[in-house]
């Protein structure tokens, strides 16, 4: 809840240069309205768990709220798909909400 770009451990990663993947990231914080209008986001992988892919994608979230006035939806995807099935008023409002924030973090889990 209270991550921003300085939360970040890169060194987390060791000795890979990860130069271009703070870059990107830099990047979709700066031009986060020009990413938004052209529908883009970013997606964050690895294949160890705990490396801080959600700690990042927090962080990115409140960096991007500090500049932009948007709603931000967080869901896992197991739970999206179950408010997807779910047929009654409450989960579409919910569906809608999600597709419609402004920024919506997706977590795989």
């Amino acid at each position: 809840m209270y991550c921003t770009g300085k939360s970040i451990d890169w060194g987390k990663y060791g000795s890979e240069n990860i130069t271009p993947q703070k870059n990107i990231v830099n990047a979709f914080v700066i031009n986060f309205a020009m990413f938004q209008r052209e529908g883009r986001g970013l997606y964050f992988y690895s294949d160890t768990k705990g490396s801080g892919k959600t700690m990042i994608a927090c962080a990115v979230a409140n960096e991007i709220l500090k500049a932009h006035d948007i709603s931000v939806k967080f869901i896992s995807v197991t739970d999206y798909i179950e408010l997807v099935k779910a047929k009654d008023d409450v989960s579409r409002g919910n569906v809608k909400a999600i597709l419609e924030a402004g920024l919506l973090i997706k977590n795989m889990l």
